[in-house]
């Protein structure tokens, strides 16, 4: 099979995106195998096809986009077909977003550490759809706006399927303060709190984050912070949604809830010298040398 070796997208025009991509070198006939282009809200999908078979093509301009929407993205892959025996491969999704430089890689990685080995949890976000198919049961196409809330069809987005993909995600959920509101029609109970990820996957407003408990939390607020305009994490606000709320009903599928594990067993343990870190990560050594250590032969 082919490799691709890279996939980019830029523009500077509202109506159209441009991909490019690349292939590893081969001695394999590239004219054997098809390219197809696909597109996605998600990086984890569903995916649409845009455009297909190519043959000897590295380029596709996508102008069935609609940019005037400021919080969402475009993700695309290239899915790769050997014609004689249908086998596929798909290389790795892409978005015209700011490419990190390596501080903010590693500001990313360490980040990252901190996360996985002391402070956050792993959540399942759904990012909310913001185009395509409208909802067939509550959009009303001549008055432009929604007839019905509780619509099982869109769970409340106005489009068909609401949500895209689920995506696991770890996230570090501030605690929150339990408030109630006393009113003429009866007490509501509300919480707000403050979470904080990493630059994948990519968050927006309005997108659902479901703990392992259930507990369901929907984005009012991704603020960020950047390097050089690429995102090193993401800081949010987050509302809980109170029982009974359509979105409950949004089902999470390909996830296996029975060996999810929201705060996995911790397995990082913190060196005791030099020594012990050579040991451990025997490429650490080079490392170490580059950056002049004098302990360091």
């Amino acid at each position: 099979m082919l490799d691709v070796s890279k996939i980019w997208a830029r523009s500077l025009d509202l109506d159209f995106i441009d991909v490019w991509w690349e292939i590893e070198d081969t001695v394999e006939d590239r004219l054997l195998f098809s390219f197809y282009l696909e597109r996605s809200e998600s990086p984890a999908g569903p995916w649409d096809t845009l455009g297909g078979p190519f043959k000897d093509k590295w380029h596709f301009r996508d102008q069935s986009v609609n940019q005037r929407h400021r919080h969402r993205k475009y993700f695309y892959r290239l899915k790769i077909v050997e014609d004689s025996s249908g086998d596929e491969c798909w290389s790795d999704p892409t978005a015209k977003v700011p490419e990190p430089d390596l501080i903010a890689r590693e500001m990313s990685m360490r980040l990252s550490l901190v996360f996985r080995e002391y402070n956050a949890r792993w959540v399942i976000a759904l990012p909310v759809r913001t185009f395509g198919t409208r909802c067939p049961d509550c959009w009303d196409d001549v008055r432009q706006r929604k007839i019905k809330d509780r619509c099982h069809t869109c769970f409340g987005t106005s489009y068909a399927g609401g949500y895209m993909s689920p995506v696991p995600a770890l996230i570090q959920i501030d605690p929150s303060p339990a408030t109630q509101q006393v009113g003429s029609s009866g007490d509501t109970q509300t919480t707000d709190t403050s979470a904080r990820s990493l630059p994948f996957p990519p968050m927006k407003p309005s997108d659902l984050l479901i703990e392992a408990e259930n507990k369901r939390w929907k984005m009012t607020v991704a603020g960020t912070t950047r390097k050089l305009r690429a995102v090193v994490h993401y800081e949010l606000q987050l509302h809980e949604v109170p029982p009974g709320d359509i979105v409950f009903k949004v089902p999470v599928v390909g996830i296996d809830m029975k060996n999810f594990q929201a705060s996995p067993g911790r397995e990082f343990t913190n060196p005791y010298g030099v020594e012990v870190v050579k040991q451990r990560e025997p490429g650490i050594e080079n490392i170490l040398a580059a950056y002049g250590y004098p302990y360091v032969r």
